[in-house]
């Protein structure tokens, strides 16, 4: 999941990505890689928190998985 955190006029974009292999998700920001709950990754990708909204997200088939 990609997030935007800002306007259209300008703001910042960091990503969240699942590791399914250990159910974990991580949050890629920069140069800083944080594991992070499920329940901020909804927050955050969900709007309603400050400006941050999904700009972008690709979704796996279980096959695929």
């Amino acid at each position: 999941i990609c997030v935007h955190d800002g306007s259209a006029e300008g703001g910042h974009f960091f990503t969240f990505i699942k590791d399914h292999r250990h159910n974990k998700w991580r949050k890629f920001n920069d140069m800083r890689i944080t594991e992070v709950d499920e329940s901020e990754v909804l927050t955050q990708a969900n709007g309603g928190h400050g400006a941050m909204t999904a700009f972008w997200v690709i979704y796996l088939s279980k096959t695929q998985i």
